[in-house]
């Protein structure tokens, strides 16, 4: 087989298709406008000549041949004078004497052309597209020939061998009995089934609510010839090829009374499909295995599967599976030739039916077709109430053009997270509403990430998930596929790839704990309710399903289906999208067995921390408890979000007394809640959250402060002192948020910042809403543009745009491998002594860091003051090599002032004014 040949506007070019025994195709465009065709043979060793060839044109109107020719002594067929007025088929038959190869080559077009007829595959008017043209070389679109045998109860079989040629099925019955029932008379009565087995139709129409009863109305009487061991009753139906793929049930009667089947599924009925195959169980959902589209489903607790393909809402097939040839184990499979049926771009989904146990857990919907969970692109209809899944076509193709990951080492990190809807969604966003997608806009909006100094971007849950009730994507609908409201796959392939060409990571947000299908109170069947919600979820005494605090069911990860659901969706964003990092929720969920108990050695996150596929992913667990954090296992590639970070710096600067020590030991990469020989960039610093208070809006004076003793602790206002403002500094709550980003910026362990912290956005005191209507929940652009309106948010952006390149010059000294060799960090009170630890009411921490003596020399020193008034600073001696101090920051002085750089000589005092923070740096000139 090889390219097909092409003719062009030469006189005398000349292509050839080669085949196993070395003939070739010659075609030869005439100045007169005709094809001259002609067939050459070259016998080597060990190739049987050929015994004659057929050479034939075929128009692709009226498919009738038009000339035919035998070879000469020469070897060589006499040249074919073919008609290139309408393109058509070229076909050359050779007949030898051990094969019969065909070839085919198309004339008069530079595109291969076949048939296009209409394959009817539902008793609706509607049809499955046929492919219009098959790429330049492939054979016809004929099927393999089946053969299936029958046992009846009398011992013998009876062989049933499919055969798919010239646009029909030919259906051939044999059965081979003895001598002695030479006289006997054997019928067989047929008939078809697609959406349910007991519904039976003739052949040559489909009939609806036609029953079992009477739906044989086409027999046949089979013949009998004597052959060496008895006689042999046969038969042989042709049937039209656009019927399939459906079911051919049929019934073998002898001398008018049934033939019951040994092990069929109904002992008078006995079925073998046309036009599809059983399938492989593996892998689950759809894939393509040797030109065949394969769908594979598991469900423990069905009885009854129906494969269903749509378009525009509209059903074109459903297609009842056979649990004897469509079931191994608790996988339902089915397999779809592509070489008959074009399935680009069609909808699929499945109708599962089951016992309706809802002690047992079970919430089978036999009416209500559900997707499948392992689907990689879902679409939501009837209003989100359904969601289908969507089989790839030839344009989904995605040319990475070399992408390679940037492969950051953890504690050069500096992490970034957005909401890809609300990134770009508000009125002043450069990108016009309507105009792109949240993927697309995403893209064009990726120089303000560039300009900002992050390296990594961590997106909110951009699985499918319900918007209108679930803006920030807790709830998922689907593991595998991303949001259809937030563009497609491709485009979402082409973010990450312009992010790589930045040098940028990208981390995806997964929620693992529960799903979008709602409660027993409010069920939402999407997918896992309706596929085996007793499998998928966790269960109660009484079959009530186990809610989750956020709205949904809670998944059962003691399950092995679970499990390997979960562990395939991670592979699958990586495989498929080339993700660089997870930020994984519902880590107490993993870790707990069927019955709730907490498990030493979770499956799943051992499962994810040793997969090979998985091996050079970074992931953190976004809510591990800093009390728990010590003894959750990890196996050195887990790392944890630090929410004791946001509140131990809150209390310090906020002046809380007793509250040094553990901000030191915050600074210094949270060592005393890591396990024993973690490194400090297994944390994960955070300062606010996505559901919570915005930083800005933490920060309150005290006439706005309520009384914390009602707050969650995780949610502690900052009480900030009524210190006088004076007229070079900033007012204290500027101040404040900036001394947290200096703090959250510097200290140990991998910093993520959330969206418009680095602005000052505010939701004014509130949390972020559910719903994608709040404008507070989007980016405001308009906040930095270069407006004096936006002169005070575009101030703040420079000073942490400041500190963001300075911890990414300086990660290995302030992130270090360990705790510690070069980069430890030093730390000193106002004078260079060592801190009053014990002292309450100490409001004052400095700390140096230089680099190692042998390395190039640098260092780093920083100080926060939290008390009310200044305070004057000894600065120690700058790293030997270097000759004085550069300042960088200052949080207490007026834009630009902040974030201008100003030398300071060693020994000379710093005045520290009151909350408010210093950083220094020691650089070669």
């Amino acid at each position: 087989r090889g390219p097909c040949a092409q003719l062009n506007n030469k006189q005398t070019t000349i292509a050839a298709i080669r085949r196993p025994q070395n003939d070739f195709l010659h075609c030869e465009k005439h100045p007169a406008g005709s094809i001259m065709a002609r067939v050459a043979t070259h016998v080597g060793m060990g190739t049987s000549f050929p015994h004659g060839f057929v050479l034939r044109y075929s128009p692709a109107v009226s498919g009738l041949p038009v000339d035919s020719r035998r070879p000469q002594t020469t070897r060589k067929c006499s040249w074919v004078s073919v008609p290139s007025a309408r393109p058509g088929m070229l076909f050359v038959q050779a007949r030898d004497r051990k094969m019969n190869t065909n070839l085919h080559s198309n004339a008069g077009s530079k595109r291969t052309r076949m048939r296009s007829r209409p394959r009817t595959v539902h008793r609706r008017t509607t049809q499955v597209r046929a492919h219009a043209s098959v790429r330049e070389g492939e054979e016809e679109d004929q099927l393999p020939a089946r053969r299936f045998h029958f046992r009846l109860d009398h011992g013998r079989n009876l062989v049933v061998d499919v055969q798919h040629e010239a646009a029909r099925f030919l259906v051939r019955f044999s059965l081979v009995t003895s001598p002695l029932t030479r006289a006997s008379q054997f019928e067989l009565r047929l008939g078809l089934y697609r959406e349910v087995m007991e519904e039976l139709s003739p052949p040559d129409h489909m009939p609806p609510n036609c029953r079992a009863h009477d739906a044989f109305t086409v027999s046949s009487l089979m013949g009998a010839t004597p052959v060496a061991d008895g006689v042999e009753h046969s038969a042989t139906v042709e049937l039209a090829d656009d019927v399939a793929p459906c079911g051919l049930a049929f019934q073998l009667l002898h001398n008018g009374q049934v033939v019951a089947g040994a092990r069929a599924p109904s002992p008078t009925v006995m079925r073998c499909p046309l036009g599809y195959y059983p399938g492989t169980p593996q892998p689950l959902g759809f894939s393509f295995q040797r030109r065949a589209a394969n769908f594979a489903l598991a469900s423990r607790h069905a009885t009854h599967v129906s494969l269903l393909l749509e378009e525009a809402g509209e059903v074109l097939l459903e297609l009842e599976l056979d649990p004897a040839r469509h079931k191994t184990g608790a996988v339902w499979h089915v397999a779809l030739p592509t070489a008959t049926l074009n399935l680009e771009g069609l909808n699929y989904c499945f109708r599962v039916n089951g016992a309706l146990s809802r002690a047992g857990g079970s919430r089978f919907l036999n009416t209500h077709p559900v997707a499948d969970p392992y689907a990689a692109v879902v679409q939501f209809a009837a209003g989100s109430r359904r969601m289908v899944g969507v089989l790839p076509s030839a344009r989904d193709r995605f040319d990475w053009a070399g992408d390679r990951p940037p492969r950051i080492p953890r504690p050069e990190l500096v992490m970034y997270r957005l909401h890809p809807g609300g990134f770009t969604s508000h009125s002043s966003s450069p990108v016009a509403a309507g105009s792109a997608s949240a993927f697309a806009a995403l893209r064009q909006s990726l120089h303000y990430l560039d300009d900002l100094g992050v390296n990594a971007v961590l997106l909110d849950p951009v699985a499918a998930h319900l918007t209108a009730s679930d803006f920030l994507g807790t709830l998922p609908a689907s593991f595998m596929a991303p949001h259809p409201g937030f563009g497609t796959p491709r485009e979402l392939k082409e973010l990450v790839r312009d992010l790589h060409l930045l040098g940028k990571e990208l981390f995806v947000s997964v929620h693992l704990a529960a799903t979008a299908e709602g409660t027993d109170a409010n069920p939402r069947a999407l997918s896992f309710r309706g596929v085996d919600a007793a499998t998928f979820y966790r269960v109660r005494e009484k079959g009530h399903l186990v809610e989750h605090g956020g709205g949904g069911c809670a998944l059962d990860h003691s399950q092995q289906e679970v499990r390997q659901l979960v562990a395939h969706a991670l592979r699958h964003w990586v495989a498929e999208y080339r993700v660089d990092g997870f930020y994984l929720h519902g880590m107490p969920e993993l870790q707990q067995g069927r019955a709730g108990e907490r498990l030493p050695f979770p499956p799943l996150l051992e499962a994810l921390a040793l997969d090979p596929l998985l091996s050079g992913v970074k992931m953190f667990a976004a809510d591990a408890q800093p009390c728990e954090a010590r003894r959750s296992p990890h196996w050195g590639v887990l790392g944890e979000r630090n929410t004791a970070f946001r509140d131990d710096v809150r209390r310090f600067l906020s002046g809380r007394a007793g509250s040094m020590r553990a901000f030191a030991a915050r600074l210094t990469g949270s060592g005393d809640l890591l396990a024993p020989g973690r490194p400090p960039h297994a944390a994960l610093n955070v300062l606010s959250g996505p559901d919570g208070l915005t930083l800005a809006d933490a920060i309150l004076s005290k006439a706005d402060f309520a009384d914390d003793e009602d707050e969650p602790g995780e949610e502690r206002l900052w009480c900030v002192s009524s210190t006088p403002l004076l007229e070079d500094q900033l007012p204290i709550q500027h101040r404040q948020v900036r001394n947290a980003l200096t703090a959250l910026l510097l200290a140990g362990g991998v910093p993520l910042m959330e969206w418009g912290d680095e602005y000052g956005h505010t939701r004014r005191g509130a949390a972020r809403a559910a719903s994608s209507a709040e404008t507070s929940n989007f980016f405001r652009w308009d906040a930095v543009a270069d407006t004096p309106q936006a002169a005070g948010s575009r101030s703040l952006l420079a000073f942490t745009r400041t500190l963001t390149l300075l911890r990414r010059r300086r990660a290995q000294l302030l992130c270090p491998s360990d705790y510690t060799g070069p980069g430890e960090m030093n730390f000193f009170n106002e004078h260079l002594h060592d801190p009053d630890w014990d002292d309450p009411y100490s409001r004052l921490i400095a700390v140096n860091v230089e680099s190692s003596p042998t390395g190039s020399p640098c260092g780093v020193y920083f100080a926060f003051n939290a008390r009310p008034e200044a305070v004057e600073l000894t600065l120690p001696l700058p790293p030997t090599g270097i000759s004085n101090w550069t300042r960088i920051t200052d949080s207490s002085l007026l834009p630009p002032l902040d974030v201008t750089e100003h030398v300071l000589l060693p020994g000379q005092p710093y005045l520290l004014n009151g909350n408010s923070s210093i950083v220094l740096e020691a650089r070669l000139p």
